[in-house]
């Protein structure tokens, strides 16, 4: 039982902890857009991001990838957007693979060699 309570405690340490750190993060990427947005116009490649995921305008545009997305069976070829808040998949040739997932719901990530993106 004491054990138990040892690792509870541990656990909410650990939690508190990272909520502190969520919180840095989110203050220092915010204050990063904010520069960002203030010192030059959006790349048009950002703006176009805007316009076609419907996302806040202080969200910056990271980078995007070519890949695949697994649906309905098939691979579906498109990007992937990775934003400050969302990964956003489009596929130019069937649109109702294109999809947005808020980075708060990504429990990983892993490089791999594998075109899809699941």
């Amino acid at each position: 039982m004491a054990s138990h309570l040892d690792a509870h405690q541990s656990i909410e340490e650990h939690a508190h902890a990272l909520d502190g750190v969520q919180a840095v993060v989110a203050a220092r990427l915010s204050s990063a857009c904010e520069r960002s947005l203030n010192s030059e116009r959006l790349s048009p490649r950002t703006s176009s991001f805007h316009a076609r995921f419907e996302v806040g305008v202080h969200e910056m545009l990271l980078g995007h990838f070519e890949c695949a997305l697994l649906y309905m069976n098939i691979l579906r070829k498109g990007v992937l957007y990775i934003s400050t808040a969302h990964l956003c998949f489009e596929s130019p040739i069937f649109p109702p693979a294109s999809t947005k997932l808020p980075l708060a719901r990504v429990r990983s990530a892993e490089r791999c060699r594998d075109p899809t993106f699941h």
